[in-house]
């Protein structure tokens, strides 16, 4: 079966509990041998027929049956019992709420355990499959790769060829939601080789020529990728006119816009629209309209991708798609700029910066979440392992009783000792990703106040009615903020990225304070700032302090330079200011009651980073004669 997640198909497998002559059977008879059928596990495998025909069509619908399936099952019925945790668990997760798909999860495990217990391979393999697909879903990349990874050792062993595809299809679409595209391509065209010389299944080929064209897409080898979209589509066959279909038409079009072939992705992106809107899709409807929307803004005809932008963008709010909002409230604040409607570009930029807030916020929850299901994770890894001595534990006391005792003993020191160690680690685990969180907070402690006074520096532009200063400074605070976005989650950058992205602050400032101060980056020609790594932003906070408190109150032209050099196997980093200097800048701070965190979030930065690495990073502020402040860092040489 097909699920769609984003813009990449991978194969997901659930368990159908197998009824001979039956599995073609349409809907009405189904139902109808449903209603005539007495006997409870008859009754309960019917139903598990019935819900894997909705699956994709009506998830509720599917989930209904299921459950009512389920209900009829005896509980000394194992693997029944494991079929339908398995088919529930897979039901959950394609509703794409994230309470649901941790739920769908639970059952998964619980589904692992069982099939365990029966000595189940195949079961075992199905579960593995779909626990990496439930995983990608929640943006667990580590775990999903970890359940994919098994998938494909225990397929071999058992020689399914069908299980090793679709698993190395599943680790394909984790590194290709990672951006690990040379990774994401190994992996799926291992996937479609084998697929293709061996078990030839047309289903599975749409997917992985699919892939394959998409990730050439997101390579810009446009010629690759129509060749492989293009492939998928033979391979559909006679399933044409489904949401599968559609967004093979979505992909071509994107490629045509990309060779700027307006006219002919237009065209592929409206059959892609009417499909979704026949087949009522509404994900489908959103992805290949707001497609629309972006090529008629590269046609320059703004009307109507502001028309198609705003519906989307209802469309996504409804559904909570923060990244489909985002992108489309991009479309519409540049569309406004090129209509120099400078006061709905502001309005729209302003409600951009609140959804990528959003996004941000959501990134450092999975965070926290991911260590939730870490946790969970390592607790049912010990009880199979548990499972597993047990089960050895029976044999061995068939054969010898008379050692039973002794070896309940001996697995119950070792199952102690298991636990001892999975706590321990689970705790230094957890310790280490709630310190890395606190980093994180203490980089992003720093964001809201710059966003603020931009924010109001272009509300002023705006009301002045001065268009050009508007237009400018929406165009540096996009790429500010977008750099920011980029930058936040990383402990280390690379020098090249800090010094574009302080230039576009810099840049920003200027036109916030007209020009007052002058600037200057200088950087040693011997630094590679290609490969030489900087923590993230460790100058703006003190460079902020020079424009707010040091150069506030000055009669005579403001300067600050700012320069990088190698020095002792260091990076030596300095800023220099010739304001009021410490003394009479702290002065001004008081008279204004702003106490200033700049300083404490750095040392807490660097107490951070400090603890991780084997030289330390130093930090001091001196005072300069007559007037103006030093600020210096030294950075361990630390390169990619």
């Amino acid at each position: 079966m097909l699920k769609f997640n984003f813009l990449f198909l991978f194969l997901i497998s659930f368990c159908s509990i197998g009824i001979a002559q039956q599995d073609n059977l349409p809907l009405d008879s189904l139902q109808y041998l449903i209603e005539s059928t007495k006997e409870p596990l008859r009754k309960a495998k019917l139903y598990d027929k019935l819900a894997s025909k909705f699956i994709y069509k009506d998830t509720d619908k599917a989930l209904e049956y299921a459950t009512k399936g389920f209900a009829l099952v005896a509980k000394k019925d194992t693997s029944t019992v494991a079929d339908f945790h398995n088919l529930i668990g897979v039901i959950l997760g394609e509703f794409g709420n994230e309470k649901q798909i941790k739920e769908g999860l639970l059952h998964l495990d619980t589904a692992l355990v069982l099939y365990t217990q029966l000595d189940d391979q195949l079961g075992r393999l199905k579960i593995l499959s779909n626990q990496g697909g439930l995983y990608r879903s929640l943006y667990k990349h580590d775990l999903a790769l970890k359940s994919f990874h098994k998938g494909v050792l225990l397929a071999k062993e058992l020689g399914d060829t069908s299980g090793i595809t679709q698993n190395l299809s599943g680790i394909a679409g984790v590194y290709l939601a990672k951006k690990e595209v040379d990774k994401s391509l190994e992996y799926i065209k291992k996937a479609y080789t084998i697929e293709q010389k061996y078990t030839k299944n047309k289903a599975d080929l749409v997917a992985y020529t699919y892939n394959i064209g998409h990730i050439y897409y997101m390579t810009e080898v446009f010629d690759s990728s129509l060749y492989y979209l293009n492939l998928s589509l033979n391979y559909l066959g006679n399933n044409k006119n489904s949401s599968i279909e559609g967004v093979i038409y979505e992909r071509i079009s994107s490629v045509y816009q990309k060779q700027e072939k307006l006219d002919t992705a237009i065209w592929y992106i409206n059959k892609s629209l009417k499909l979704a809107e026949d087949l009522n899709n509404e994900s489908l409807k959103v992805k290949a309209s707001t497609t629309l929307a972006k090529i008629f803004f590269q046609k320059g005809n703004w009307e109507k991708s502001i028309f198609y932008a705003q519906k989307n963008l209802a469309s996504a709010k409804e559904s909570g798609n923060y990244m489909q909002q985002a992108i489309n409230l991009e479309v519409l604040t540049e569309s406004y700029v090129a209509l120099k409607d400078f006061k709905m570009a502001y309005s729209y930029q302003s409600k951009l910066v609140e959804v990528e807030e959003l996004l941000m916020d959501k990134k450092q929850r999975e965070h926290i979440d991911e260590l939730e299901l870490q946790y969970e994770s390592y607790k049912k890894e010990q009880e199979n392992k548990l499972l597993a001595s047990e089960r050895d534990v029976q044999k061995y006391k068939a054969e010898r009783n008379e050692q039973f005792s002794y070896a309940m003993f001996l697995a119950l020191i070792l199952v102690v000792l298991i636990a001892y160690g999975v706590y321990k680690r689970t705790k230094l685990v957890a310790k280490e990703r709630t310190t890395k969180l606190k980093h994180q907070l203490l980089r992003n402690q720093m964001n809201p106040h710059f966003i603020f006074n931009a924010l109001i520096a272009i509300q002023s532009f705006v009301y002045k009615n001065e268009p050009k200063e508007t237009d400018k400074y929406l165009s540096a605070f996009s790429k500010l903020m977008r750099g920011i976005l980029e930058n936040s989650t990383h402990e280390y950058i690379s020098l090249e990225k800090e010094l574009k992205w302080l230039k576009s602050y810099f840049q920003l400032q200027a036109l916030r304070f007209d020009h007052e101060f002058d600037y200057e980056i200088v950087v040693d020609p011997n630094v590679d700032i290609y490969n030489t790594l900087i923590p993230p932003m460790l100058t703006q906070p003190f460079i902020e302090n020079a424009l707010e408190h040091g150069l506030k109150n000055i009669d005579y032209k403001g300067k600050i330079d700012l320069s990088f050099e190698e020095e002792n196997s260091a990076l030596k980093i300095t800023i220099r200011d010739n304001g009021v200097g410490i003394k009479l800048g702290n002065a001004v701070k008081k008279k204004d009651e702003h106490n200033s965190l700049a300083t404490v979030i750095t040392k807490e930065r660097l107490q951070f980073l400090n603890k991780k690495a084997t030289s330390r990073i130093y930090f001091e502020i001196n005072p300069l004669q007559p007037k103006g402040t030093l600020v210096s860092f030294k950075i361990p040489l630390k390169y990619t």
